[in-house]
């Protein structure tokens, strides 16, 4: 077994004024990155979701 590298990323939501780690692979889908984002926002009882992703 090999590990797969990770990226740390950090993503800023104005809306929330916070700033969210996010670890990616070099495999992850922009699909996979929207799900971490969705999960810290229904972690903050917040009712946006990441619709529109620009990389």
């Amino acid at each position: 077994m090999f590990d797969v590298a990770q990226i740390e990323g950090r993503v800023r939501y104005s809306a929330f004024k916070k700033t969210i780690k996010v670890m990616l692979t070099p495999t992850d889908t922009i699909d996979d990155f929207k799900a971490q984002l969705n999960k810290y926002f229904e972690y903050f009882s917040e009712n946006q979701y990441t619709h529109h992703i620009f990389v």
